[in-house]
């Protein structure tokens, strides 16, 4: 199927009755100049593209990754959408592709080996799972755990901060995970840094700036990153 032809998409949605989320943000791309453009740009600063490694969050019909496949890159691609998942296994047959459409909770958190991973990152708005992933993941001693708080009433991405969880001020999220950490066994002692941002809540309701959202994402990833560059260091 050519992924930048308007027609074969619209016709793959249909024979597999899919449609759009909204909700998930999903939109297709379906310029071809635009396609080359974003890869081309995505892949400037790599010197050797053959074997790259490239994580591609939310690939839809995947049609990033398919270009980028072709320039000669490994893609860890993570889809919440399952049957956009099964799509991905028609692009890479080889592909170890695994769809998990699960809550966070009680009965399915015993399912989540948290300490197989090496980074654990928390993103969850419902408080009660939220206190529990946290204190799954701090139970982890392999395991680094960064965390988001609230960016919900922000508009302002430069006011997003990186800080301990204790020195988070101002965010109604973080005060009510504190209260849900006491009443099930107390605040972990071991600490961890969670993302949130220091703007007054500006916003009626709790809706959420695509702006901001984005920007709490990219500062957690940034965490990763940077603490693998740390690693790295004190093993050189």
């Amino acid at each position: 199927m050519n992924l930048t032809s308007p027609s074969q998409v619209k016709a793959w949605c249909i024979e597999n009755g899919f449609h759009p989320n909204k909700v998930l943000g999903q939109n297709f791309l379906i310029d071809r100049n635009a396609l080359e453009a974003i890869v081309d740009a995505g892949l400037a600063g790599v010197a050797k593209k053959s074997g790259a490694a490239v994580l591609e969050i939310g690939p839809g019909l995947g049609v990033l990754t398919e270009e980028i496949l072709k320039r000669g890159c490994s893609v860890t691609a993570v889809e919440k959408d399952p049957v956009l998942a099964a799509r991905l296994a028609e692009i890479a047959p080889d592909a170890e592709i695994e769809s998990r459409a699960v809550f966070y909770d009680d009965t399915t958190a015993p399912s989540f080996d948290l300490g197989s991973y090496d980074y654990v990152i928390d993103a969850i708005d419902s408080v009660r799972s939220k206190a529990l992933l946290i204190r799954s993941a701090l139970a982890c001693p392999g395991a680094t755990l960064f965390s988001s708080m609230g960016a919900a009433r922000r508009i302002d991405p430069s006011r997003v901060r990186a800080v301990e969880f204790s020195k988070v001020q101002g965010d109604g999220l973080a005060r009510a995970v504190r209260a849900a950490l006491k009443k099930t066994g107390g605040i972990p002692a071991r600490k961890f840094t969670c993302v949130y941002s220091d703007e007054p809540p500006v916003c009626d309701g709790l809706g959420s700036v695509v702006t901001v959202t984005a920007a709490f994402g990219l500062a957690l990833a940034s965490l990763v990153v940077r603490d693998q560059m740390r690693r790295s260091v004190r093993r050189t």
